[in-house]
């Protein structure tokens, strides 16, 4: 499987359309492990679509996924939880958060992160 095959398989199930888009890359310093980032837009969100994306980064050999999500704390936890009991204590996850959140928001969200293990 190629980066582009998993992402034409993920646009295919309707994330990826309209503005938002997938972005996936390895870096290119040797001291940097291969790092996949994604943003998904579909709404309501499928977390199970997450999930499937996750795997196909595993599957290319990626080493740690940055994630971008909703903007809703509540979902995104859920998600998170989700994703890090998906893919197992072993595999970094970081979350990207973008500034969306209140004080109130980031600190609840935060705690969500901190306890599931993410960095």
């Amino acid at each position: 499987m190629t980066n582009s095959s998993a992402l034409t398989r993920c646009s295919a199930s309707g994330c990826g359309t309209g503005s938002e888009s997938w972005t996936d890359w390895r870096s290119s310093r040797s001291t940097c492990s291969g790092w996949s980032t994604w943003r998904c837009g579909t709404w309501p969100p499928r977390v199970a679509e997450f999930l499937d994306v996750a795997d196909q980064i595993q599957e290319l050999g990626y080493t740690s996924i940055k994630l971008h999500t909703w903007g809703d704390w509540r979902r995104d936890a859920y998600l998170c939880v989700a994703l890090r009991e998906h893919v197992g204590d072993g595999f970094p996850l970081a979350y990207d958060g973008s500034a969306g959140f209140d004080l109130p928001d980031a600190i609840r969200l935060g705690t969500v992160l901190t306890e599931a293990g993410y960095l």
